[in-house]
């Protein structure tokens, strides 16, 4: 397992704001798409850096091809093979310095040409915002149509409390946020192992000291028809168990005792419930644990 090293760390040649990282492995299959899809934004102060996991396809190639037909991106082959969050954590470290945001774009998913400019207009404009979301369509179904439209900036302990209260799903994937780089660097590690929701636990202690923006606009698409780690846990209780084990960690910092005491079991019978559901219904459920997820 690689240290995670601090944020940033490489000198960057560019007046570059954001630093886009890729992380992937065998990712082939979409990652001339998803690289498209940044090329084309509209916003064009950026860099980006594909993290190639030792992948064992054709991931080097079209990255390194990318590569040499646009300077703003560029490639790192890594000799060893490391689990989803410390890859995470490693392409996130790779980030040039300078850099004032960081944007995490999985291999398999892709983002709107002003997906970036709509981003940095919100979170330019109020310097304590850390983290900026947006709505973003997984397959078919859309992910943060229930936040109140009228309101762009939030507190993060109120983003929180709603998340531990209320069915509101104000975060999404990392594909679908954008970091303020001074935000991160305040927190270690960066993404979690052994953590089925290692993303939403890093938003939560981001939120702990920045307010969270968020663009009420598709900007993003996620994949729900290959096989990354999302896709694998989607027919578990998954929903009902993260925010279950989020209340156990973070209830304590965010809720009055009897509001933590409510969530508890708000959540508790939800996942009985929607267990109950499912062993009538007769569904049968199987991760493959062998398999590494594309977008490792």
């Amino acid at each position: 397992m690689s240290r995670q090293n601090p944020l940033p760390e490489v000198a960057t040649t560019s007046n570059a704001r954001v630093g886009i990282v890729i992380p992937v492995y065998n990712g082939a299959r979409y990652l001339e798409e998803c690289l498209a899809s940044i090329a084309s934004q509209t916003y064009r102060g950026w860099e980006a850096v594909v993290v190639n996991n030792y992948s064992t396809d054709g991931t080097a190639g079209i990255a390194e091809a990318f590569a040499a037909r646009d300077s703003r991106f560029r490639v790192v082959n890594c000799t060893e093979f490391l689990p989803k969050s410390e890859n995470y954590n490693r392409a996130v470290a790779s980030v040039s310095a300078g850099i004032e945001f960081v944007k995490i774009v999985e291999a398999d998913n892709y983002i709107w040409p002003e997906s970036l400019e709509r981003m940095l207009d919100l979170a330019t404009a109020d310097p304590e915002i850390g983290l900026v979301g947006s709505y973003h369509l997984y397959g078919r179904k859309v992910f943060g149509e229930v936040i109140d439209v009228k309101r762009t900036v939030f507190l993060g302990n109120e983003v929180r409390r709603d998340h531990l209260l209320t069915d509101v799903f104000y975060l999404g994937v990392p594909t679908a946020m954008l970091f303020r780089a001074k935000a991160l660097s305040e927190i270690t590690p960066y993404f979690r192992s052994g953590l089925f929701f290692d993303d939403i636990e890093l938003y939560f202690r981001v939120l702990d000291k920045w307010k969270y923006g968020f663009v009420h606009q598709i900007l993003t698409f996620v994949r729900d028809d290959n096989d990354g780690v999302f896709t694998g846990i989607r027919n578990f209780e998954f929903h009902e168990a993260y925010r279950y084990v989020l209340t156990m960690q973070f209830g304590p910092e965010v809720l009055e005792p009897d509001e933590l005491s409510k969530a508890r079991e708000k959540w508790k019978r939800e996942i009985c419930s929607v267990s109950r559901m499912r062993r009538l219904r007769g569904e049968v459920s199987n991760i493959g644990s062998s398999k590494r997820a594309s977008s490792v």
